[in-house]
């Protein structure tokens, strides 16, 4: 069973296109961005800002998605490959 964590950060589907997660990324950095919403909850908003551009870097990069669909996320934090080539 494939770790959902990236997807449902962006909220898009496994099987999304790179064209639906680029356009899910995008409406959420602008949504998260900490520079454009209130200054009171920066560190909210920094957080989900955060956890939004992790997400599209491992769902943007064909071989990082590939690791994460077939390991989880334990494949590109526990040290089960360095990354792609």
């Amino acid at each position: 069973m494939t770790n959902l964590k990236y997807y449902e950060r962006l909220r898009v589907k496994p099987d999304a296109s790179k064209e639906e997660i680029a356009e899910a990324y995008r409406k959420l950095a602008l949504k998260y961005h900490p520079v454009r919403n209130d200054k009171s909850k920066v560190a909210e908003y920094m957080s989900n800002f955060s956890q939004v551009c992790e997400a599209y870097e491992i769902l943007s990069n064909p071989s990082y998605r590939a690791l994460f669909d077939a390991h989880g996320d334990a494949a590109l934090h526990n040290g089960i490959t360095e990354g792609p080539n």
